[in-house]
């Protein structure tokens, strides 16, 4: 597993390539560049909030008052 540095992290945030080519580079998958895109992964270096796009939030899929 690869450990990315903090300046590889601001360099892969703002790269305009597609995940792939930019994962190949660097030598991780590709969802830890996504992950890094999105803001799901270190959002704190970059600036990025993280929107969840799918589903409930978990405390209100388990809420005993929540009807699907």
């Amino acid at each position: 597993m690869t450990k990315l540095t903090e300046e590889q992290v601001l360099k892969i945030f703002h790269d305009d390539r597609n995940h792939e080519e930019i994962a190949k580079e660097y030598g991780v998958k590709e969802s830890a560049i996504s992950n890094i895109k999105t803001g799901a992964r270190w959002s704190w270096l970059t600036g990025k909030e993280y929107e969840k796009k799918y589903g409930r939030p978990l405390k209100e899929r388990f809420d005993e008052k929540w009807i699907p």
